[in-house]
């Protein structure tokens, strides 16, 4: 249910136009993202976060950081810098 409801539309919400809602996103995804395939990690997280690296906020590029410190553990360093 996770992979095929709730990623979509969290990912959805990553585009949002108010910082508050991607910083919020972001945060959730720290929680849960340990149980996501490495395949839907690839085809659908990656390519939603790739614009988050340019957000203007400070704070949703905080929690960006956090996020990709924890794909880190459980992905590995080189899967997750290699991806961005």
């Amino acid at each position: 249910m996770t992979e095929n409801k709730l990623l979509p539309a969290l990912c959805k919400l990553l585009n949002d136009s108010e910082a508050d809602v991607r910083t919020r996103t972001l945060d959730s995804m720290i929680g849960w993202i340990h149980k996501i395939s490495l395949d839907k990690i690839n085809n659908v997280v990656y390519p939603s976060l790739k614009s988050l690296a340019q957000d203007s906020n400070n704070n949703v590029k905080v929690s960006l950081s956090k996020l990709l410190g924890i794909m880190s553990k459980h992905f590995g360093e080189n899967i997750t810098s290699n991806k961005l």
